[in-house]
Formats: structure tokens, C-alpha cells, sequence
């Protein structure tokens, strides 16, 4: 594991996968939790993996 450590929804966010998928922290938690960076703080819009998913794999989008 990374420090920080990060979970989401209960499950470890993998920030190994930042370079591979050559991102930084900002968008790869947004990737992460399935948002576009245009959606962050607007009213209404929610992350696709809902309050149960896990995080969305930045090199598989799994």
C-alpha cells in the first residue's frame, strides 16, 4: 500500500495505477469514481459506482 492510504466505499484505491495510467491524484479519483472532472460540485451529479461500488481500475476501467 501507498501513503496516503485511500478507500472508497470500503475498498483500497490502488494509487499504483496513477502512473501507469499517466494521471495524476485529481484525475485519477475522479476516473476512480467514475465522474468526468466537468461533473465534480454539480448539482445532482453522482459518481456511477454508487454508494456500494468499488473504485473503477484506471488501466482497465474495470
Amino acid at each position: 500500500m501507498s501513503t496516503p492510504t485511500i478507500t472508497i466505499n470500503g475498498n483500497y484505491w490502488d494509487r499504483n495505477q496513477l502512473s501507469l495510467a499517466g494521471m495524476n491524484n485529481k484525475t485519477g479519483i475522479i476516473a476512480s469514481l467514475g465522474l468526468k472532472e466537468d461533473e465534480v460540485g454539480q448539482k445532482g451529479t453522482m459518481p456511477s459506482i454508487g454508494e456500494s461500488g468499488k473504485p473503477i481500475s484506471l488501466t482497465t476501467g474495470e
